[in-house]
Parts: structure tokens; sequence; C-alpha cells
């Protein structure tokens, strides 16, 4: 986990549509853009259906473009199970497949702003995944 995360999340806030900018990962999540939609899969937002979109550069000696998926995956929000995420702990967690593995990650909300004053509204989510 990590060392602070935050408390109390409302999961709420991630509906609509995200950028991923980039990955740490080459052999996983090394991309130029990855786009995620996420929609309350219940009435408490307890439950989120992310959309995901990503592509990836393909070699020029094998005709360059993009190969490009789509996928849905179904996310559990600890935190709005909790009345309080304990120091450090996974916000949400997520299991799926992709060419043909399966994965699990887990996400933790790191900070986020809610626009007042000088900081625009921002959500900073970090994950740690393993196949």
């Amino acid at each position: 986990g990590y060392t602070a995360t935050v408390k109390k999340f409302d999961p709420s806030k991630l509906t609509g549509k995200w950028y991923k900018t980039d990955g740490l990962n080459p052999n996983y999540d090394l991309f130029d853009c990855q786009t995620n939609t996420f929609e309350a899969s219940g009435e408490d937002a307890s439950e989120l259906d992310m959309g995901i979109f990503f592509r990836v550069q393909r070699p020029e000696n094998i005709g360059g473009g993009f190969w490009e998926n789509s996928l849905t995956e179904h996310m559990v929000v600890d935190a709005a199970k909790a009345a309080e995420v304990p120091e450090g702990g996974r916000t949400m967690h997520t299991q799926g497949k992709m060419y043909g593995l399966q994965f699990d990650e887990n996400w933790y909300i790191i900070g986020e702003s809610d626009g007042k004053g000088d900081v625009p509204p921002f959500v900073l989510v970090a994950y740690k995944g393993h196949t």
C-alpha cells in the first residue's frame, strides 16, 4: 500500500471520462494515452464499471499504425464499503482478463482537490497490479 491515502473518498467523483497519460511498466502499461470512463453500477457507487480504451504503437517493420483495444472492468470501491479507509489501505480493486491472462489491481486515491482556491480539481490515483 501507500503511507497516505484519502480516508473518505466519494467514488461518484470518478463518474465520467478520465485519461491515463503514461504508465511505469514497459511490459504492461507504457502507452501514449488511455481513456477510462467510470459509471456507478449500483445506487451507492460502491461498485463501478470502468470502460477502458487504449492503443499501442505497432513497429514500422510490420506496417506501423496502432493496435487498439477496449474492454470493461468491474471495480469494487472498498472506500464506499467502509466508514474510513485504513491508513495506506487500498481505495478500490478490480480483477480482469487481458491477452488471455488474469490480473488483479489495487487502486489507491493518494490525493484530490475540489477545485477551490488556486488548485484545479483533480484526483491522483496510483495502482498496483499483478498477473
